[in-house]
């Protein structure tokens, strides 16, 4: 309700005051009735892609649970109350409301939100809005955020159910911490608990990294696991001479694990409802072709997920380790441990070309892809060929400063002279790297590339 000033005096000043009111009415939400949740009316545009459904489908949920009504839609304007929610391309009211200029969209960056309250063509009006739809899904969740809910990787915290649950002033803008916010599935092939995840399992923690506003999945690739397919010289990479099959072909444990299947576990096997310990989805998988081929298509599904969630991803290889197989081309490289795949010589020509046959594979088997980590492990070994030894004379002295904070802060080789094979290796694998970003761009000049690093 609004309350007329006690000190007009006149005719004349009163309608200029009434007529200040009615004008600021049409751009400013009545405070005079509280709106319940379930009294709200939502419009979230006429958007039917997947990250249309899949949040629409999130509100149904989220609002049934703290208000125990489930959420009334629309697709116009109606009842006492509406929250509006989208962007200008898949809401109009949202560009309508950017066009009366009850809202900035221009001033916020991709993926920042608001959260405004208003009248929208004579109706009070919850603006939920961003210059695009994954913005502005993130400003529906921190809309529950607001009403109580606080959402965890796990699940979700949502308070007792209140049928007379308001809807607080809102008028804020909020932004995203950095512009890419995560998860990284990092070395699967070493860490159980990243290959005994299913796909509904991934569904479920992607579920929650958007309603967190995430919006990257790392997939950290070994070697010797099914998920990066490639042909050389018409030979397959292959898996299994590393991994173990009963893992499907993922753990690197062949040579040093014990068995695993779910009756060998001595504690727990209650837990599995599965035979092995690996995912649902490989399961059965009883070759190395059969491996890749599913690898291929798990990949694939989770991609297909968290694209629905606004979610990209990036797959993260090692071009300084090759398959067994694949290694008959390459200079000979005498093998460290069992559990690794074959070294290479990184100012082998060979090389190079065989890391561009990986990337054309990631890129045919992933086309929505969003990058590519290009990793330098921690890992390292001796390259004994003469144009190595020339390419670490020239390099040496640029990585000086890098020996000494190794010596000073990475002091698990307490020998210099291993710490110097460590620098010497690492400037064999920057080469590699840096061949591998040249055919990278050759084959797609706006591929997205990173450098991930471990132990430096």
């Amino acid at each position: 309700m609004f309350v007329l000033s006690s000190h007009v005096n006149n005719l004349s000043s009163h309608v200029n005051n009434l007529s200040n009111l009615v004008n600021k009415r049409k751009t400013t939400m009545s405070n005079s009735n509280e709106t319940r949740l379930t009294e709200c009316v939502w419009i979230l545009g006429d958007g039917q892609d997947a990250l249309a459904v899949w949040l629409r489908g999130q509100i149904e949920q989220l609002a049934a649970k703290l208000c125990g009504t489930p959420p009334r839609f629309s697709t116009q304007l109606e009842g006492a109350f509406c929250i509006v929610a989208g962007s200008p391309e898949s809401n109009h009211f949202v560009k309508d409301a950017a066009q009366q200029k009850l809202i900035d969209l221009e001033s916020l960056g991709r993926d920042d939100f608001l959260l405004k309250q208003t009248v929208l063509n004579g109706t009070d009006t919850l603006l939920i809005a961003g210059r695009n739809p994954r913005a502005a899904m993130y400003g529906v969740f921190d809309f529950f955020e607001q009403l109580g809910c606080t959402f965890l990787i796990s699940r979700d915290a949502v308070p007792q159910t209140n049928p007379d649950l308001l809807v607080p002033p809102l008028d804020k803008v909020g932004q995203t911490a950095c512009s890419l916010r995560g998860v990284g599935f990092g070395a699967i092939s070493c860490w159980p608990t990243n290959f005994m995840m299913s796909l509904t399992d991934h569904e479920a923690m992607l579920d929650q990294m958007a309603k967190m506003k995430m919006n990257t999945m790392m997939h950290w690739h070994f070697e010797n696991d099914p998920f990066i397919d490639y042909t050389y010289k018409g030979e397959r990479k292959l898996v299994g001479d590393i991994s173990h099959p009963d893992s499907g072909y993922i753990n690197y444990g062949r040579h040093f694990t014990g068995s695993f299947l779910v009756k060998d576990i001595p504690v727990g096997k209650e837990k599995f409802d599965r035979k092995k310990i690996t995912s649902m989805e490989l399961q059965d998988v009883a070759s190395s072709d059969e491996a890749l081929d599913k690898g291929r298509e798990v990949m694939q599904s989770l991609m297909k997920m968290g694209k629905e969630r606004g979610i990209g991803t990036w797959n993260l290889v090692e071009p300084q380790f090759v398959p067994p197989n694949l290694s008959k081309y390459t200079r000979r490289m005498e093998r460290m441990h069992l559990h690794w795949s074959a070294h290479v010589s990184c100012t082998d020509p060979e090389l190079t070309e065989i890391n561009r046959a990986r990337i054309e594979g990631i890129l045919k088997a992933y086309p929505d892809i969003e990058g590519i980590y290009l990793g330098i492990p921690e890992g390292f070994y001796d390259d004994p060929y003469p144009e190595t030894e020339a390419l670490i004379e020239r390099e040496w002295d640029n990585y000086a400063e890098a020996l000494e904070l190794q010596k000073e802060y990475w002091n698990i080789w307490p020998d210099e002279e291993q710490q110097k094979a460590h620098i010497r290796a690492d400037i064999g694998f920057v080469e590699i790297v840096k061949n591998t970003i040249a055919v990278a761009k050759e084959i797609k000049p706006d591929l997205k590339l990173g450098i991930h690093t471990v132990c430096k």
